[in-house]
């Protein structure tokens, strides 16, 4: 518990307009805050800003003329001040806040207003400078009181905390963690808050966690501790917004993971988030290797179909815009039917958002599906050629060639699920991009022995899909 009394120091000096009633100095006791928050009160609140209202006995909080005692004062801890109580026939009402003297804290109350008072608040995007916002009200005080006044202060903000999980088998570094897609400046009053300004992107004033932390293959490594955790002012985050980027180098090569929400997320003041976030850079044992054709986007091509363990598995089939894939023998047993009736993605008129795309949703970090020019870009930067029999494995499929490194990937030939059969097995191929091309229709790669092109096709038929990476 922090003893507190009134010291003539002060973060703005206002008249006092009020008469004291007795000879009894105030004194006030500051709360701890018992929370996990950046901010130790037992060795970091020192001080705080404090204002008093003093009215008649017969009248409200609400109505009084803020300050009109004190008015934005400097508290430190266990110093006397001239002030008094008031006496009988008046009650008092006391609003505090932690820190005073933050330049990125202003009290816009003055004397002209009533009630609770008004803070804005500006949260800067360099951590290092980022400060708990605390609160205090006590109303409606005797003017005899004339005993110490406990201020029971309360987080007004919230934190956001990270983990990184390894999920791969080879280590990688991480080099930093940034959170964005929120409005950093708000005004706070009456314990609701309402948000100004653009949010932040990843270029724009994104905040940022610097790391530059080696993790192994399957350890977790808490990022933010006690010391590097983000505050942000409570607000909602609308579904699909993109919220965190996470970068890390792995071989000598620098690799950006963005994470986007699934639904909308609400901030609440006082509450503190942790979120563990996977990354695999890299992982044969189930089948997200990547292969470098050396293109000029610097794009990566997954070896495997989603769903599959090989590059000669067919793996899962998809409709355009859905992200729950089946397998060959679930359609001919009935469980999904790929016609237009059962198509559950019909409202989609853009180009799918990660939430929406297959790759993302099922193999997570930073793999989503291709474009349209970026099968293009696949097909205009390989030598391509039909194998009847790709690896001694029986199966038949298109090899991609690179004509920059050498390199290859290898799409199968896994045919598509019309209504509740699997149509073309092993003599053509069908993988969707990320591109819309209208309400019935959307871009596609399609494969076969004569040669390989990128058309349009229905939406609702099921189709392999094949992941890239940044």
């Amino acid at each position: 518990m922090l003893v507190a009394m009134l010291t003539a120091m002060s973060c703005s000096d206002a008249d006092n307009t009020v008469v004291p009633g007795s000879s009894v100095m105030m004194s006030f006791c500051g709360e701890d805050i018992q929370t996990d928050t950046r901010a130790s009160f037992t060795t970091s609140m020192t001080s705080f800003g404090l204002s008093c209202s003093v009215y008649s006995s017969s009248a409200t909080a609400s109505s009084a003329a803020f300050g009109n005692y004190f008015l934005n004062k400097k508290i430190s801890n266990n110093a006397t001040t001239e002030y008094f109580w008031p006496g009988s026939g008046k009650k008092c009402s006391f609003y505090a806040y932690y820190p005073c003297g933050n330049s990125n804290i202003i009290l816009n109350s003055t004397t002209s207003s009533t009630g609770s008072p008004t803070y804005a608040l500006t949260i800067p995007t360099d951590i290092t400078k980022q400060v708990d916002f605390c609160v205090a009200e006590v109303k409606d005080v005797a003017g005899d009181y004339e005993r110490t006044v406990t201020l029971p202060f309360s987080h007004a903000c919230a934190s956001i905390s990270f983990k990184i999980k390894n999920t791969g088998t080879e280590a990688f570094t991480l080099k930093s963690v940034s959170f964005y897609g929120v409005k950093q400046s708000g005004r706070y009053s009456n314990g609701i808050w309402s948000t100004s300004g653009n949010a932040s992107t990843s270029t724009s004033n994104a905040m940022t966690i610097t790391s530059n932390t080696s993790i192994d293959g399957g350890a977790t490594l808490d990022v933010s501790g006690a010391t590097n955790k983000i505050i942000v002012i409570p607000q909602t985050i609308a579904a699909e917004t993109e919220i965190f980027d996470v970068l890390v180098d792995y071989n000598g090569e620098e690799k950006h993971y963005t994470y986007s929400l699934s639904e909308a997320f609400t901030i609440e003041k006082g509450s503190g988030y942790t979120y563990t976030l996977s990354i695999n850079c890299y992982n044969p044992s189930n089948g997200y290797e990547y292969v470098d054709l050396g293109l000029p986007s610097g794009l990566k091509w997954a070896t495997c179909n989603v769903g599959a363990s090989n590059p000669w598995d067919y793996g899962l089939y998809f409709a355009w815009g859905e992200t729950t894939g089946y397998t060959a023998e679930q359609v001919e047993s009935c469980v999904r039917d790929f016609e237009s009736g059962s198509y559950k993605a019909a409202s989609i008129s853009a180009d799918l958002t990660l939430a929406q795309d297959a790759a993302h949703v099922n193999l997570g970090g930073n793999w989503r599906m291709p474009t349209k020019d970026e099968f293009l870009e696949l097909i205009d930067n390989c030598n391509v050629t039909w194998t009847d029999d790709y690896n001694g494995t029986g199966v038949a499929g298109r090899v991609f060639t690179s004509k920059t490194n050498g390199n290859s990937v290898f799409f199968p030939a896994s045919g598509f699920c019309n209504n509740l059969s699997v149509d073309y097995v092993g003599s053509k191929g069908y993988y969707w991009s990320a591109s819309w091309h209208d309400s019935s229709y959307a871009w596609r790669l399609y494969l076969y022995s004569g040669k390989q092109i990128v058309n349009r096709h229905g939406r609702y038929y099921g189709y392999s899909v094949r992941a890239v990476c940044e």
